[in-house]
């Protein structure tokens, strides 16, 4: 019985102990290889638990697990467990967007801010609200792909407070807190 849980860039084994076992190797396979001819443990395994740390996101692993006896000084392996299909996913979102600023121009407010440096980074959601207004709404439907947006939904003479956050490419759109909210008031001449 082997269970395998999922995390971000990592994959934890753990079975139910073998009666008389001396320790286990772990075998990897991805879809429509063979387990390879050697375990990924180094040593023998004496424990209940494997952490894997060498695998990529979104990739499906297969697992086997295999008792190990040792009989005079040779280890004798027992027929695998069966293969345990495990899924790491990103769970981890980029940092918040720092630095935003918010400009009021003839054709609206536009914004701009630092950009992240995660690797994995898709794009940028900005967020506006009036005072008094408890949830910011989202602007923008897809991310933006640049580290600026205009806003030409406003009104003269009206304040708003704004926020952006960033988005990974993952599977799951991981989305970062909102950044410092800035507040301005459109006014323009």
């Amino acid at each position: 019985m082997v269970n395998g849980e999922r995390g971000d860039k990592r994959v934890e084994l753990s079975w139910e102990p073998v009666e008389g076992a001396d320790g286990y190797n772990i075998y990897r396979r991805v879809d429509e290889e063979e387990f390879f001819t050697r375990p990924l443990n180094r040593e023998l395994l004496k424990t209940n638990r494997y952490s894997d740390l060498n695998v990529e996101n979104e990739k499906k692993y297969i697992y086997s697990v295999r008792a190990v006896k040792r009989v005079v000084k040779t280890d004798v392996e027992g027929k695998g467990s069966l293969g345990v299909p495990v899924t790491p996913i990103d769970l981890i979102p980029p940092a918040a967007p720092v630095d935003l600023a918010a400009i009021p121009l003839k054709d609206g407010i536009e914004l701009n801010w630092r950009g992240n440096r995660e690797p994995d980074l898709l794009g940028y959601y900005v967020y506006r609200r009036k005072p008094g207004e408890k949830e910011f709404k989202r602007l923008n439907e897809s991310p933006l792909a640049k580290e600026i947006y205009l806003d030409t939904g406003v009104v003269l003479q009206q304040e708003y407070e704004y926020a952006v956050s960033a988005v990974d490419n993952s599977v799951r759109r991981n989305e970062s807190p909102l950044s410092e909210e800035v507040r301005v008031k459109y006014l323009y001449q």
